[in-house]
């Protein structure tokens, strides 16, 4: 919406006095420095959510033109829906979308904005609820939405937040780990202990995933200088029954096994170590497993799990920051933020046995 959608007698005052508020006058009447409000306004991060509503909310009363998104429409955002996939694996909802529910509570919280969770089906690509309020927003919890239904949210003004997810044509806001460099950790890690015959273990079903793949794979040439093999497997569903086909097929007698495998999340990777445990491969006498999350099970398995640790309570106060950015246009664009992973070495990966 623009200033000529409003009535006539508000529209000419209404620009009048944006046109003369400052960033200084934002400061005073919150109480906080120019550069803080000038940081909120553009949508820096490391603001607390508290400081950031009380200087957006002090901005749209006060009129200020630089209002983006939603506050740039003079609607404020009261409530989010939270959208999950009926389907989705109930022990990572359980694991790493707790810890990102967490985060979004606690931004919530913060700004005074009231939470709703919906469960998305097969048959429903956008519950019908998402676009009946106008001071809504709605957040996809590991749902990577088709390309349509990003089109119609886009042209219904709803403003959308992928968490943990990627929008590769940029029409919503995403925010991710940076999975692409989280995979050349990986390969670097394992590289530098020798590995150069490697198993990864992947899914092409989420661009979230392929990122971590193509990060491993551009890792492992990089740091390797082209002297490693990599053998990339592709599931459909990371379940224990492909994973168990997988490891009979690069165990076989007649192929030369690999000495690491690079699962790409940790339940992958402890259901790695189990199944080869049982058919009697050391963990890591014999082979190294390497998952990515760093799940709180991680560092309870036997052997410890090396992983790759994300920080999922931040990534969900980071989403609820971008859905406050409020409405994608083209003079305020889409922007994908990533947040920062570490490598955590545990016992699950050792120096690699001469050939």
């Amino acid at each position: 919406m623009n200033d000529a959608a409003s009535p006539k007698p508000d529209s000419s005052a209404a620009e009048t006095s944006r046109t003369r508020v400052s960033q200084a006058d934002i400061a005073q009447a919150v109480g906080v420095s120019v550069s803080t409000v000038s940081r909120v306004l553009s949508g820096a991060a490391g603001i607390s959510e508290r400081v950031r509503g009380e200087v957006l909310r002090a901005a749209r009363e006060l009129g200020h033109r630089g209002m983006t998104g939603l506050q740039h429409t003079g609607v404020e955002l009261k409530s989010a829906f939270l959208l999950f996939n009926e389907n989705s694996h109930q022990p990572q909802i359980s694991s790493i979308y707790g810890l990102i529910l967490e985060g979004l509570r606690a931004a919530a919280e913060d700004s005074g904005i009231a939470l709703h969770f919906l469960l998305r089906n097969n048959d429903e690509e956008i519950p019908e609820a998402v676009f009946t309020r106008s001071d809504a927003g709605v957040l996809f919890v590991g749902i990577d939405p088709t390309p349509d239904a990003l089109a119609r949210l886009s042209n219904s003004g709803v403003p959308t937040v992928l968490v943990n997810g990627l929008d590769p044509d940029l029409r919503v806001h995403a925010v991710s780990p940076a999975n692409y460099f989280g995979g050349r950790l990986v390969a670097r890690f394992l590289v530098e202990r020798g590995h150069r015959r490697i198993l990864h273990l992947s899914s092409r079903q989420r661009w979230t995933l392929r990122r971590r793949t193509e990060g491993f794979l551009q890792g492992v040439e990089d740091y390797s200088n082209g002297n490693a093999i990599v053998d990339t497997r592709y599931f459909e569903r990371l379940e224990a029954s492909y994973i168990a086909d997988a490891l009979t097929d690069a165990f076989r007698e007649d192929v030369v096994p690999p000495s690491a495998i690079f699962c790409s999340n940790d339940l992958q990777a402890l259901a790695t170590v189990q199944t080869l445990q049982a058919r009697g491969i050391s963990v890591p006498g014999d082979v190294s497993v390497m998952g990515f999350d760093d799940l709180p099970i991680a560092d309870l398995c036997d052997p410890g799990l090396s992983t790759i640790r994300v920080d999922w309570l931040g990534m969900g106060q980071e989403a609820f920051r971008l859905l406050n950015l409020g409405l994608v246009s083209d003079k305020y664009p889409a922007r994908q933020v990533q947040t920062g992973v570490a490598l955590v070495a545990r016992a699950s990966v050792s120096q690699a046995p001469p050939f």
